[in-house]
This record gives structure tokens, C-alpha cells and sequence, in this order.
């Protein structure tokens, strides 16, 4: 099973990112990804959440509270018509981290580690794939990775052309290239 899938960051693609946003009440779908994953779905993608989550690892909430979160947010796109495949995490922040967070990992991105392990797990084809972020950390691991089409959602970061990023304005723009 070699597919192709779409990677998202969670944070100001799949919601709104009001900042360390753990509580369904916070949680604001962005326009256009539910549309957005159900296309992905419909053209034989996986789906693909991949996203740091330093707020774990300052103490903000925790493991527990972020799953339970994801969980919801996986019934959303189950009732809009599409779903998510797997999530990948990241707690871990070497400087701002507290007790066991508080580290560098290979899975924080920029670092590659979460596109990677789901690659392998999943038998995913990377250079077919693509990936959607709001920051350049995210189109770097993107890069790292191999991931064949990149995408900076909402931002002018200068240096994501210099990646292959494709910089858009909306979710839209991107369901055009699956």
C-alpha cells in the first residue's frame, strides 16, 4: 500500500491558532478544510496531522487533554465527510520544556521526525505527498523530508520559495493540486 498523503500542521491550518489552544470551546475550525480533507480522502490520500505542541511541555495541558481534543476533532471530519488518518506530536521544547519535556527531539519541527515515522509506518510515496503549514518550520521538515509539494498557508515568510513552497492565501488553493 504505497499512497500518496496529506500533511497538516494543526495550529492555524486545521483551527484558528489562538495560541496553546487545548479546549474544544477554543477550538475554530480554519474555512475550507473540511472540504479540503474530504478531497484528499476522495483522491486516495492518507491524512496526516503533524504538529509541535509545546504547550505539553510547558505545563499547560496535558498528553491526556491534547488527546482528548484530537479525538473530537477526528469525529468533526468523520461527520463532514472526511477523516485523519493518524497524528503525530511533538511535546517536547528544549528550552521552554519542564521536567521530561524539556529537550530537544528530532520530532519537533523543523526537525522532519513526525513525517518521517509516518512515512514508514504508513508506506506513504513522500514525493507524492504534500504538505500544508503556517510557519517555515513546517515547510522545512516538509523539505527535510522529501514531501513532494509544499504549501505555507496565511504567511509571506521570505525564505519558503527558497524550499519550493507554494505560498497561499486559502485552503482552496491547495485542493486545487491534489
Amino acid at each position: 500500500m504505497h499512497k500518496p498523503a496529506l500533511f497538516l500542521d494543526r495550529d492555524g491550518v486545521i483551527n484558528v491558532d489562538y495560541g496553546y489552544v487545548w479546549q474544544q470551546e477554543n477550538f475554530h475550525f480554519v474555512e475550507g478544510i473540511f472540504a479540503l480533507v474530504a478531497a484528499a480522502k476522495q483522491a486516495d490520500y492518507l491524512v496526516i496531522v503533524v504538529t509541535n505542541q509545546a504547550g505539553i511541555g510547558r505545563g499547560y495541558y496535558t498528553e491526556a487533554d491534547f488527546h482528548r481534543l484530537m479525538k473530537w476533532v477526528g469525529e468533526q471530519f468523520v461527520i463532514q465527510g472526511g477523516s485523519v488518518d493518524a497524528v503525530y506530536f511533538c511535546p517536547y521544547h528544549a528550552e521552554q520544556g519542564i521536567g521530561q519535556y524539556k529537550q530537544q527531539s528530532p520530532f519537533r519541527k523543523p526537525a522532519p521526525g513526525m513525517i518521517l515515522e509516518a512515512a514508514e509506518k504508513f508506506s506513504i510515496v513522500l514525493a507524492n505527498s504534500m504538505l500544508i503549514g503556517d510557519n517555515i518550520s513546517d515547510i522545512q521538515a516538509g523539505s527535510a523530508a522529501g514531501v513532494g509539494k509544499l504549501f505555507l498557508l496565511g504567511s509571506d515568510h521570505e525564505e519558503a520559495a527558497s524550499y519550493g513552497a507554494i505560498k497561499i492565501k486559502n485552503l482552496a488553493a491547495a485542493m486545487a493540486q491534489l
